[in-house]
């Protein structure tokens, strides 16, 4: 059921775009159309992880097996346990990439809790969820995708609520969760790739209710075979690769670069140095 899944979003979306290409990306981590050029504006401007299915798409095809389930009037409990079901399917339909196993084992911890009556948070779920991985298969503790996923879901859930005062709450919401994952995965990747793209956050904060939508859409598409739909997920999918191309020239930084900012950030926070601070950042 899975590969039969897989095999209909390519070939609703295989005209050789790379707009189209991203949209598969967004729906089933397939990558093989799109560029070399494309992959590393999506790497530089952090955007890699949107193609590399996790938490969000783990979300989104959740919620629409829980609307197709409830339309054939399955209970609550009953519910709970197809959805355990539905992320297996989601996790073959990927090709079980770290960061979709990592969530859907989240989500298969919630949801199985929930159909025995019991209800665990966020912490429980992600240690059950590492520590079940990692004892079936323990290569993953050296996998960079399954480090990258776990860092960013462990700092968001630190981290997300840093901007929690400020409103719009929706838009800052967006960009605290944004910052806390960046930061938390500074290390992994000064040590695996060298770089860390500065202004991540910002890319992702424009970035993160296009991809929802071409997501969505793309679903959408793939499901009924609508055109318009195909064309609207499409230039969505379009714009992301502009943000990216334009967001892969922003700053690149190393150890050196890192830690400036950090003494920067720190510096801006002390009313006595946050002058010399902001003349020195301008």
């Amino acid at each position: 059921l899975g590969n039969i899944v897989r095999d209909r979003v390519r070939s609703v979306l295989d005209n050789g775009q790379r707009r189209e290409a991203l949209v598969a990306g967004f729906l089933i981590g397939d990558t093989s159309g799109l560029s070399a050029r494309d992959l590393d504006s999506l790497r530089r401007s952090g955007l890699t992880h949107f193609v590399a299915v996790s938490g969000s798409n783990v979300a989104l095809f959740l919620a629409a097996w829980w609307v197709l389930t409830a339309a054939v009037g399955i209970g609550p409990r009953r519910r709970f346990l197809v959805g355990v079901v539905g992320l297996a399917i989601f996790v073959v339909v990927t090709r079980w990439e770290a960061s979709v196993l990592r969530a859907a084992c989240m989500a298969a911890t919630v949801l199985g809790a929930a159909a025995s009556g019991i209800v665990v948070d966020t912490w429980v779920a992600i240690g059950v969820a590492a520590s079940v991985l990692l004892l079936v298969s323990g290569q993953l503790a050296v996998d960079v995708g399954f480090q990258l996923s776990v860092a960013a879901t462990v700092g968001i859930m630190l981290g997300s609520g840093m901007f929690a005062v400020r409103r719009p709450k929706v838009l800052w919401a967006t960009l605290g969760a944004a910052t806390a994952a960046q930061i938390a995965v500074v290390p992994i990747l000064l040590l695996h790739f060298g770089l860390v793209p500065l202004m991540s956050p910002l890319a992702n904060l424009l970035s993160a209710p296009l991809v929802t939508g071409a997501t969505v859409t793309g679903a959408l598409a793939v499901v009924v075979g609508w055109e318009p739909a195909v064309g609207v997920s499409s230039a969505l999918a379009g714009t992301v690769l502009a943000i990216a191309d334009i967001a892969a020239e922003w700053p690149q930084l190393g150890l050196a670069g890192v830690l400036a900012t950090v003494g920067a950030t720190a510096a801006i926070r002390l009313k006595r140095t946050r002058a010399l601070a902001v003349a020195g950042i301008a």
